[in-house]
C-alpha cells in the first residue's frame, strides 16, 4: 500500500463505533448519516470535514487493497464487547501514517517506558517530509491512542506512557496479521513479527493459526516458520489472479 494521506484529525471511540455501526447496517447513505450525526460532536465545518475524511477511509470507503478485510471485520468478525481491536486494525490497514506512528511509539515504549510527541514528530518528518502537517498528524494519532486508553498522559503533556492492554480473540489474529501486512506494504508476515510487532504494542495477540479467515492463509514453512500471506484476488477482466499487495507477482 502507498503511504496514503496524513492522519490529520484525532477520532474518538464513539465516532469510530458509529461509523462501524453504519457500515454494518449497510446504509447506502452511510456517509451522509454519519456527517449529520457528527454535527453535534464537531461544530466547525472545516474540522468536521477533515474528521469525516478520516472516518470514511477507515470504515465506510476504505482504499484498495484494504476494502475486503475491512468488510470482513464489519460483517464476519466475532462479536466483541470491546471494539477497539477492530478500530486499531482498520486504522493500521487504511492509514499507513497511523501505522508508522504506532511503530515508533511501540519501539520507544519498549526502550524507555515513555514516549515524547516531539521525538515522534522528528522521526516522522524524516520519512514523510519536513512539513507542519506531519506534526499535526502525529499529535492526532497520539490523541486518538489516548482516547482509546491504550496510551496514558496528562492533558497538555507531550509525554505518554502505556495504557490498557487489550486481549485479542484468537479468531482475529489472522485479520490483524492482514492489517499489519497492509500497513507495512509486505507480501507476507512471520507469525513472530505479529506477536512482537511494535505497531500492536497495545494488544495481547494469541498464537497465529489457521481458523478459516478467508482473505489469507497461515502455513508452516521448513524449520517450523509460521507465515501469514494475504490471498490474491481474481481479476475477471484479465482472467488472472492479481496480487492483493504491491510487489507480489500475479499467478496465471
Amino acid at each position: 500500500m502507498s503511504r496514503g494521506p496524513i492522519f490529520d484529525r484525532s477520532v474518538e471511540l464513539s465516532w469510530l463505533d458509529e461509523a462501524l455501526r453504519l457500515r454494518r447496517e449497510g446504509h447506502a447513505d452511510a456517509r451522509q448519516k454519519l456527517e449529520v450525526w457528527m454535527r453535534d460532536r464537531v461544530e466547525s465545518a472545516g474540522g468536521r470535514k477533515k474528521t469525516m475524511t478520516v472516518l470514511t477511509r477507515i470504515w465506510l470507503d476504505p482504499p484498495e487493497p484494504a476494502s475486503e478485510m475491512v468488510s470482513w471485520a464489519s460483517t464476519d468478525a466475532p462479536p466483541l464487547d470491546d471494539t477497539r481491536v477492530l478500530h486499531i486494525g482498520a486504522m493500521l490497514a487504511t492509514h499507513g501514517f497511523f501505522g508508522r506512528v504506532c511503530a515508533l511509539v511501540g519501539r520507544q515504549l519498549g526502550l524507555e517506558g515513555t514516549v515524547h510527541t516531539e521525538d515522534l514528530c522528528i522521526g516522522l518528518r524524516k520519512a514523510w517530509g519536513d512539513r507542519e502537517v506531519v506534526d499535526v498528524g502525529v499529535r492526532s494519532v497520539i490523541r486518538t491512542l489516548r482516547g482509546l486508553r491504550v496510551l496514558s498522559g496528562r492533558a497538555g503533556s507531550s509525554e505518554s506512557a502505556r495504557g490498557e492492554q487489550i486481549e485479542v480473540p484468537p479468531r482475529l489474529s489472522p485479520w490483524l496479521a492482514h492489517a499489519l501486512t497492509l500497513s507495512r506494504g509486505a507480501a507476507e508476515l512471520d507469525a513472530r513479527d505479529l506477536s512482537d510487532s511494535a505497531e500492536f504494542f497495545m494488544l495481547e495477540i494469541p498464537l497465529l493459526r489457521p481458523d478459516g479467515y478467508p482473505l489469507g492463509d497461515v502455513f508452516t514453512e521448513g524449520g517450523g516458520r509460521v507465515v501469514f500471506r494475504p490471498k490474491q484476488k481474481v481479476d475477471p477482466r484479465r482472467g488472472t489472479r492479481q496480487p492483493s499487495l504491491p510487489g507480489i507477482k500475479a499467478v496465471p
